[in-house]
């Protein structure tokens, strides 16, 4: 998604959002050079609970094909 966005489409910056739970997602977002931005506490009710929402972010300049 990083590739389209940046380099076919031309975007300068890329969000993703997940439930602070799921750890999978975050780490994956760190991973590949997103940085978080933002923790919302009890933002969006998951499976009849609330839930905190992370947000990770990236900017053209920052992104890097890794192939």
């Amino acid at each position: 998604m990083l590739v389209l966005g940046f380099g076919t489409i031309g975007w300068h910056r890329i969000i993703g959002c997940c439930d602070a739970r799921n750890r999978a997602s975050a780490r994956l977002m760190e991973r590949i050079g997103m940085r978080r931005e933002a923790r919302f506490v009890h933002n969006q009710i998951v499976k009849g609970q609330w839930a905190d929402e992370l947000v990770y972010a990236i900017l053209d300049h920052e992104w890097s094909w890794r192939g």
